[in-house]
């Protein structure tokens, strides 16, 4: 009866300490490149965030020895060289947690970054001008997105996330391997949000909704072209 007592005490205290380890343990997130992506050269950067008890990451499966890189406001980068046609990427984080990407050089679509490689690592100028205590945000309140591109909300007839200025629903703010710096295809995309509509509608033939519809606005009812 005592050494059965003793188990659970036992078991009782590895399954709080494996359960407290559960809920503390940080989230990784690969922004850039996503997982699956082709690249058009071994050069690529890594684009992360993670939780602010984060404070550096190691990734491996890239070429030379494992990176080092430290966290700054939930967000990290790293330019990095791939080893191979077909690499699998694990970031590691100083608390044990880990995310790993696979990404592959060459294809018929690679990843695009979002702005170009060229300024990406510039963060904090173009996008990210604000930092608080939950890390990297964008700022100023307007939409971001509007400092660099027109608002396209100025016409009798908006698109629900264009009016209000959630560019994010159907665009990818980091990059993408889909023109258009878009979240899913074009064939699929309009579905996420409006399968019931599309279910009913007069003409079910193949033709993308773009063909018809203008994505953004139009002085036309049901945003026709």
């Amino acid at each position: 009866m005592f050494q059965r007592s003793i188990n659970v005490v036992v078991l009782s205290f590895w399954v709080v300490l494996f359960s407290g380890s559960l809920l503390h343990a940080s989230e990784i997130t690969l922004l850039a490149p996503t997982n699956g992506s082709s690249v058009a050269s071994k050069d690529v950067i890594i684009i992360g965030k993670a939780e602010q008890s984060v404070t550096d990451v190691e990734i491996s499966g890239v070429a030379g020895e494992n990176l080092k890189v430290k966290v700054k406001s939930g967000g990290f980068f790293a330019k990095v060289k791939l080893s191979g046609n077909d690499n699998n990427i694990t970031i590691k984080a100083n608390d044990g947690s880990s995310s790993t990407v696979n990404i592959k050089v060459g294809g018929t679509e690679n990843f695009n970054y979002h702005p170009d490689d060229k300024e990406v690592l510039d963060c904090s100028s173009t996008c990210h001008t604000k930092v608080d205590s939950n890390g990297y945000v964008v700022s100023p309140a307007t939409p971001v997105c509007y400092q660099c591109h027109d608002d396209n909300n100025g016409k009798a007839y908006v698109h629900g996330p264009v009016n209000m200025g959630v560019c994010g629903v159907c665009h990818t703010p980091h990059g993408s391997s889909i023109k258009g710096f878009l979240n899913a295809r074009k064939e699929t995309l309009c579905s996420s949000c409006h399968s019931t509509l599309m279910s009913t509608h007069p003409d079910q033939s193949s033709k993308l909704c773009v063909e018809c519809h203008d994505p953004h606005s139009s002085d036309r009812e049901f945003q026709m072209k």
